[in-house]
């Protein structure tokens, strides 16, 4: 078993040669510190890797976080506004239906609607020949479909959670296409909110009460008389919209029915 090796240096210049006399064992214990030495480097930089790719994974997962938060709060803010219009809006059918049946001197809306609220004109117009029974009859049910187009939403009620509900259908067409008037009425509210943007609400007699939203422009104001099929306002995106639409309810009563029950459709 070799014990020692030799290791003989010659000088290029000439001279003496030196030899060195290195025992085995330290050659292997070299050899053996540098092998740990490269697994070690190895390893470190692996290791090194690692890190840097869980470090951006970090910063993807704490922006995709941070981008679900804002998420959350749009839906959170939008879902407030939503119900803050709805309910502005049923003030409003609520308050002129307790008009119809107490006439007093004068009312005003309340509810952050805008330029929606009754004129003392337009007040007396509703105290007067709105509700005769002529006109009852002559109003008919709002079966006409507002706007020539397809359903991209339908009508749904969601008992637990009434924030998910969609109390109407969203008809899809084109930014200003006419928005006809489901059946003959007179325009009891016109203004602007800040979830369904430009809308009207329509009487069709005491029961029945038609909801236009989100259009480009309002064509009625209120008081006026339209005609079933008459335009009131152009399709359009204002409000909280992605897409040129309408959004149109019926209510019955005040409470909100699936217009597909109602709409006749060729």
């Amino acid at each position: 078993m070799i014990r020692r090796m030799n290791v003989l240096i010659v000088p290029d210049e000439g001279g003496p040669a030196r030899r060195l006399n290195i025992p085995t064992f330290l050659i292997r214990v070299a050899a053996w510190l540098l092998l740990i030495v490269i697994i070690g480097l190895v390893v470190a930089f692996f290791g090194y890797a690692r890190f840097i790719h869980k470090a951006f994974d970090w910063d993807r997962l704490a922006k995709e976080n941070e981008q679900l938060r804002d998420t959350n709060r749009r839906i959170v803010r939008v879902a407030k506004e939503v119900a803050d219009s709805r309910q502005a809006l049923v003030n409003v059918v609520r308050s002129l239906q307790e008009e119809h049946r107490s006439p007093r001197d004068s009312v005003r809306l309340g509810g952050g609607i805008g330029r929606g609220n009754l004129s003392d004109e337009a007040l007396a117009l509703l105290k007067g020949r709105l509700h005769s029974p002529e006109q009852f009859l002559s109003y008919g049910l709002p079966s006409l479909m507002p706007v020539m187009g397809f359903i991209s939403q339908r009508f749904s009620d969601d008992p637990l959670f009434p924030e998910r509900s969609h109390r109407g259908i969203d008809i899809a067409g084109r930014t200003g296409a006419p928005v006809a008037a489901a059946a003959s009425g007179r325009v009891i509210f016109e203004g602007w909110t800040p979830y369904f943007g430009n809308c009207i609400i329509l009487s069709h007699g005491g029961t029945y009460n038609s909801f236009y939203g989100h259009n480009k422009l309002n064509m009625k104001r209120v008081g006026e008389e339209v005609k079933r099929g008459e335009p009131i306002a152009l399709l359009g995106t204002s409000g909280r919209s992605s897409a040129p639409h309408v959004h149109f309810e019926i209510w019955k009563d005040g409470v909100a029915v699936d217009p597909m029950k109602v709409l006749q459709i060729q």
